[in-house]
């Protein structure tokens, strides 16, 4: 088992039913947006997704 799954096995012992999601996109949304908004938005949303699936 490679060392990056390991990892993440030791984490999430059990596996996730439902998982947290968090959207990226490649085009500025919402439109109008400036880039540090945008970037701030989905670096947020990773953020929270990944506090969902820590607490579990």
């Amino acid at each position: 088992m490679s060392t990056a799954r390991t990892a993440c096995a030791s984490r999430f012992p059990r596996p996730l039913h439902n998982p947290p999601v968090a959207t990226v996109t490649e085009a500025l949304t919402p439109a109008g947006a400036s880039f540090r908004q945008w970037r701030t938005a989905q670096l947020q949303g990773i953020e929270q997704a990944l506090a969902k699936a820590a607490a579990r």
